[in-house]
Protein backbone atom coordinates (compact mmCIF):
# COMPACT_ATOMS: atom_id res chain seq x y z
CA UNK A 1 0.00 0.00 0.00
CA UNK A 2 1.48 3.35 -0.97
CA UNK A 3 2.11 5.79 1.98
CA UNK A 4 0.33 9.26 2.20
CA UNK A 5 2.95 11.64 2.70
CA UNK A 6 2.62 14.65 4.89
CA UNK A 7 3.53 17.74 2.46
CA UNK A 8 4.05 19.96 5.16
CA UNK A 9 6.38 17.76 7.22
CA UNK A 10 8.35 17.11 4.04
CA UNK A 11 8.88 20.88 2.89
CA UNK A 12 9.63 21.66 7.03
CA UNK A 13 12.69 23.63 7.44
CA UNK A 14 13.62 26.25 10.17
CA UNK A 15 12.98 29.19 7.20
CA UNK A 16 10.45 31.30 6.54
CA UNK A 17 8.00 30.16 3.39
CA UNK A 18 5.93 31.84 0.82
CA UNK A 19 2.37 30.40 0.65
CA UNK A 20 2.07 29.23 -2.97
CA UNK A 21 0.59 26.35 -4.74
CA UNK A 22 3.54 24.69 -3.80
CA UNK A 23 3.93 25.79 -0.17
CA UNK A 24 0.29 25.45 1.27
CA UNK A 25 -1.45 27.18 4.17
CA UNK A 26 -0.63 25.42 7.11
CA UNK A 27 -3.53 22.91 8.57
CA UNK A 28 -4.08 24.78 11.75
CA UNK A 29 -4.54 27.95 10.45
CA UNK A 30 -7.24 26.93 7.06
CA UNK A 31 -9.95 27.81 8.73
CA UNK A 32 -8.78 31.37 9.97
CA UNK A 33 -6.78 33.07 7.38
CA UNK A 34 -8.92 34.89 5.28
CA UNK A 35 -7.82 33.55 1.90
CA UNK A 36 -10.09 35.77 -0.53
CA UNK A 37 -7.65 38.44 -0.22
CA UNK A 38 -5.07 38.59 -2.83
CA UNK A 39 -2.14 38.74 -0.69
CA UNK A 40 0.74 40.84 -2.18
CA UNK A 41 2.81 39.28 0.28
CA UNK A 42 2.64 36.31 2.08
CA UNK A 43 4.63 33.73 4.06
CA UNK A 44 4.49 31.70 6.77
CA UNK A 45 6.66 30.98 9.78
CA UNK A 46 8.14 27.75 10.99
CA UNK A 47 7.69 27.49 15.05
CA UNK A 48 10.86 26.76 17.10
CA UNK A 49 11.88 23.49 17.29
CA UNK A 50 14.09 21.11 15.12
CA UNK A 51 12.84 19.14 12.57
CA UNK A 52 14.04 15.32 14.71
CA UNK A 53 11.43 16.53 17.30
CA UNK A 54 8.44 16.95 14.87
CA UNK A 55 6.64 14.37 13.02
CA UNK A 56 4.24 14.39 10.40
CA UNK A 57 0.71 15.94 11.78
CA UNK A 58 1.83 18.52 14.45
CA UNK A 59 1.63 22.16 13.89
CA UNK A 60 5.19 23.23 12.11
CA UNK A 61 3.93 26.96 12.46
CA UNK A 62 3.52 29.35 14.88
CA UNK A 63 2.37 32.33 12.39
CA UNK A 64 1.16 33.23 9.14
CA UNK A 65 1.71 37.00 7.86
CA UNK A 66 0.30 38.49 4.78
CA UNK A 67 0.45 42.47 3.14
CA UNK A 68 -1.95 43.74 0.89
CA UNK A 69 -2.42 47.56 0.21
CA UNK A 70 -1.93 49.87 3.31
CA UNK A 71 -2.76 46.64 6.10
CA UNK A 72 -0.51 43.88 7.56
CA UNK A 73 -2.22 40.57 8.50
CA UNK A 74 -0.84 38.58 11.35
CA UNK A 75 -1.90 34.84 12.03
CA UNK A 76 -0.93 33.64 15.18
CA UNK A 77 -1.46 30.01 16.58
CA UNK A 78 -2.12 29.96 20.19
CA UNK A 79 -2.38 25.91 21.16
CA UNK A 80 -5.04 24.54 18.89
CA UNK A 81 -6.11 28.55 18.51
CA UNK A 82 -5.48 31.05 15.89
CA UNK A 83 -5.52 34.86 16.83
CA UNK A 84 -5.85 37.23 13.77
CA UNK A 85 -4.97 40.76 13.96
CA UNK A 86 -5.10 43.13 11.56
CA UNK A 87 -2.89 46.66 11.52
CA UNK A 88 -2.40 49.63 9.53
CA UNK A 89 1.42 50.04 8.39
CA UNK A 90 0.50 53.77 9.15
CA UNK A 91 0.64 52.45 13.50
CA UNK A 92 4.29 50.28 12.83
CA UNK A 93 6.11 53.03 15.19
CA UNK A 94 9.32 51.15 14.67
CA UNK A 95 10.82 47.70 13.45
CA UNK A 96 14.00 45.48 14.26
CA UNK A 97 15.74 42.90 12.51
CA UNK A 98 18.29 41.42 15.04
CA UNK A 99 20.91 38.78 13.79
CA UNK A 100 22.87 36.56 16.01
CA UNK A 101 24.76 33.88 13.75
CA UNK A 102 21.61 31.43 12.81
CA UNK A 103 19.24 33.11 15.05
CA UNK A 104 17.08 35.81 13.98
CA UNK A 105 14.45 37.82 15.48
CA UNK A 106 11.99 40.45 13.73
CA UNK A 107 10.70 43.10 16.06
CA UNK A 108 7.52 44.76 14.41
CA UNK A 109 6.14 47.25 17.29
CA UNK A 110 2.82 49.39 17.31
CA UNK A 111 1.43 51.94 19.03
CA UNK A 112 0.29 49.45 21.67
CA UNK A 113 2.30 46.29 21.17
CA UNK A 114 4.62 44.08 19.64
CA UNK A 115 5.01 41.40 17.21
CA UNK A 116 8.23 39.08 17.55
CA UNK A 117 8.84 36.50 15.26
CA UNK A 118 11.90 34.23 15.35
CA UNK A 119 13.16 32.90 12.61
CA UNK A 120 16.37 31.04 11.10
CA UNK A 121 19.13 33.85 8.99
CA UNK A 122 18.76 31.98 5.92
CA UNK A 123 15.46 33.76 5.70
CA UNK A 124 16.98 36.92 5.83
CA UNK A 125 16.31 38.06 2.36
CA UNK A 126 12.61 37.14 3.20
CA UNK A 127 12.41 39.15 6.47
CA UNK A 128 14.12 42.35 4.68
CA UNK A 129 11.47 41.84 1.54
CA UNK A 130 9.04 42.20 3.81
CA UNK A 131 10.48 45.18 6.04
CA UNK A 132 10.95 47.26 3.00
CA UNK A 133 7.66 46.75 1.62
CA UNK A 134 6.26 48.05 4.85
CA UNK A 135 8.42 51.20 5.01
CA UNK A 136 7.46 52.08 1.35
CA UNK A 137 3.79 52.13 2.79
CA UNK A 138 4.46 54.27 5.79
CA UNK A 139 6.94 56.50 3.92
CA UNK A 140 4.27 58.74 2.16
CA UNK A 141 4.49 62.36 1.15
CA UNK A 142 7.68 64.51 1.21
CA UNK A 143 8.96 65.80 4.10
CA UNK A 144 11.99 68.75 4.68
CA UNK A 145 12.97 68.58 8.02
CA UNK A 146 16.04 70.56 7.19
CA UNK A 147 18.27 67.92 8.96
CA UNK A 148 22.52 67.99 9.35
CA UNK A 149 24.58 65.68 8.31
CA UNK A 150 28.19 64.68 9.04
CA UNK A 151 30.45 64.25 6.21
CA UNK A 152 30.94 60.57 4.84
CA UNK A 153 34.85 60.10 6.14
CA UNK A 154 33.76 59.96 9.25
CA UNK A 155 33.04 56.89 8.84
CA UNK A 156 36.67 56.13 8.71
CA UNK A 157 36.88 56.91 12.04
CA UNK A 158 34.89 53.55 12.71
CA UNK A 159 35.95 49.58 12.51
CA UNK A 160 36.58 48.12 9.53
CA UNK A 161 32.71 46.16 9.65
CA UNK A 162 30.97 50.07 8.97
CA UNK A 163 33.99 51.07 6.24
CA UNK A 164 32.31 48.06 3.96
CA UNK A 165 29.13 48.53 5.34
CA UNK A 166 28.54 52.06 4.71
CA UNK A 167 29.20 52.50 0.88
CA UNK A 168 27.56 49.13 -0.02
CA UNK A 169 24.39 50.65 1.57
CA UNK A 170 24.74 53.79 0.01
CA UNK A 171 25.23 52.36 -3.30
CA UNK A 172 21.81 50.51 -2.49
CA UNK A 173 19.86 53.61 -1.21
CA UNK A 174 21.58 56.92 -2.37
CA UNK A 175 19.58 58.81 -0.40
CA UNK A 176 21.01 57.65 3.08
CA UNK A 177 22.93 60.42 4.89
CA UNK A 178 24.49 59.56 8.09
CA UNK A 179 23.42 62.09 11.56
CA UNK A 180 25.63 60.35 13.74
CA UNK A 181 27.96 57.75 14.97
CA UNK A 182 29.38 55.97 17.76
CA UNK A 183 32.55 53.46 17.41
CA UNK A 184 34.12 51.03 20.07
CA UNK A 185 35.08 52.86 23.02
CA UNK A 186 36.97 51.19 26.06
CA UNK A 187 35.62 52.03 29.74
CA UNK A 188 37.69 53.08 32.36
CA UNK A 189 35.09 53.57 35.27
CA UNK A 190 37.35 56.08 36.84
CA UNK A 191 36.42 57.38 40.52
CA UNK A 192 35.67 54.02 41.35
CA UNK A 193 37.18 51.87 44.25
CA UNK A 194 39.65 48.86 42.72
CA UNK A 195 37.03 46.41 43.52
CA UNK A 196 34.11 48.25 42.17
CA UNK A 197 36.11 49.31 38.97
CA UNK A 198 37.22 45.38 38.08
CA UNK A 199 33.88 43.84 39.03
CA UNK A 200 32.04 46.52 36.22
CA UNK A 201 34.83 45.97 34.05
CA UNK A 202 33.97 42.62 33.77
CA UNK A 203 30.45 42.98 32.91
CA UNK A 204 31.21 45.63 30.22
CA UNK A 205 34.71 46.20 29.27
CA UNK A 206 33.89 48.69 26.29
CA UNK A 207 30.73 50.55 24.54
CA UNK A 208 30.28 48.99 21.00
CA UNK A 209 29.50 50.51 18.00
CA UNK A 210 26.27 51.73 15.92
CA UNK A 211 26.00 53.83 12.93
CA UNK A 212 22.79 56.25 12.70
CA UNK A 213 21.55 57.23 9.40
CA UNK A 214 18.67 58.67 7.47
CA UNK A 215 16.63 58.69 4.30
CA UNK A 216 14.93 61.77 5.28
CA UNK A 217 11.85 60.49 6.52
CA UNK A 218 13.28 57.52 9.14
CA UNK A 219 15.94 56.85 12.03
CA UNK A 220 17.76 54.11 10.86
CA UNK A 221 20.68 52.26 12.96
CA UNK A 222 23.19 49.95 11.77
CA UNK A 223 24.91 48.44 14.93
CA UNK A 224 27.18 45.46 15.41
CA UNK A 225 27.35 43.92 18.48
CA UNK A 226 25.45 44.70 21.88
CA UNK A 227 25.40 47.78 23.23
CA UNK A 228 28.20 46.92 25.58
CA UNK A 229 30.83 44.09 25.51
CA UNK A 230 32.74 42.04 27.72
CA UNK A 231 36.58 41.46 27.79
CA UNK A 232 37.66 38.77 25.01
CA UNK A 233 33.95 37.57 24.40
CA UNK A 234 33.03 37.41 20.82
CA UNK A 235 30.06 39.06 19.92
CA UNK A 236 28.98 38.30 16.09
CA UNK A 237 25.31 40.00 15.80
CA UNK A 238 24.16 42.62 14.25
CA UNK A 239 20.85 44.70 14.02
CA UNK A 240 19.06 46.97 11.70
CA UNK A 241 16.08 49.45 13.30
CA UNK A 242 13.73 51.66 11.68
CA UNK A 243 12.29 54.26 13.12
CA UNK A 244 9.57 56.35 11.48
CA UNK A 245 10.09 60.71 12.07
CA UNK A 246 6.23 60.62 12.64
CA UNK A 247 6.50 58.38 15.37
CA UNK A 248 8.96 59.64 17.46
CA UNK A 249 7.30 61.13 20.15
CA UNK A 250 10.12 62.42 22.52
CA UNK A 251 13.49 62.74 22.63
CA UNK A 252 15.80 63.03 26.55
CA UNK A 253 19.17 62.61 27.30
CA UNK A 254 20.04 60.19 30.32
CA UNK A 255 22.97 59.68 32.59
CA UNK A 256 24.34 56.15 33.45
CA UNK A 257 23.58 54.50 36.88
CA UNK A 258 26.88 53.26 36.91
CA UNK A 259 29.75 56.02 35.38
CA UNK A 260 29.85 59.26 33.81
CA UNK A 261 31.88 58.08 31.33
CA UNK A 262 28.00 57.56 29.60
CA UNK A 263 25.11 58.88 28.23
CA UNK A 264 22.11 57.68 26.79
CA UNK A 265 20.12 58.87 24.53
CA UNK A 266 16.08 58.29 24.48
CA UNK A 267 13.65 57.77 22.05
CA UNK A 268 10.08 57.44 22.86
CA UNK A 269 7.74 56.13 20.08
CA UNK A 270 4.89 55.64 22.15
CA UNK A 271 5.02 52.31 23.60
CA UNK A 272 8.37 51.43 23.24
CA UNK A 273 11.31 53.47 24.60
CA UNK A 274 14.76 53.48 22.68
CA UNK A 275 17.71 53.73 24.67
CA UNK A 276 20.95 54.89 22.43
CA UNK A 277 24.38 54.44 24.05
CA UNK A 278 26.96 57.12 23.98
CA UNK A 279 30.25 58.34 25.35
CA UNK A 280 30.50 61.35 27.20
CA UNK A 281 33.31 62.74 24.66
CA UNK A 282 30.88 61.51 21.44
CA UNK A 283 30.22 65.19 19.61
CA UNK A 284 27.86 63.49 17.75
CA UNK A 285 25.25 62.82 20.28
CA UNK A 286 24.05 66.39 20.77
CA UNK A 287 24.43 66.27 16.69
CA UNK A 288 21.72 63.85 16.82
CA UNK A 289 19.81 65.34 19.61
CA UNK A 290 19.04 68.49 18.03
CA UNK A 291 18.30 66.56 14.68
CA UNK A 292 16.00 64.69 16.08
CA UNK A 293 14.20 67.26 17.84
CA UNK A 294 13.04 68.78 14.80
CA UNK A 295 11.13 65.94 13.60
CA UNK A 296 9.77 65.05 17.19
CA UNK A 297 5.76 65.40 17.08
Amino acid sequence: METVRDQEYDSFGPWLLHIDDKNLLPKRFVNHVDMTITYEFMVKVPTNKDRRDLRPGMDMYDAVIGLKDDYLYVYEREDADVKASVVNVSEVSSMVMHDDLLAGHLYLCLKDNEFVFKYNTISNDIVQDLINRIRVKYMTGTLDYNLEYLKEDEVKTMEYYYQNEWPALKRQYPSLNILSLQGIKKLSYPNMNIAKKLANYLKRSHMKSCLYMTNGQELILSKKGEDFGKSRKSDYSTSYTFIPFKRIKGIEIEEDTVTEEIKYLIVHTGAKRYKFVFHKENQWMEHLYHNLRTVCN
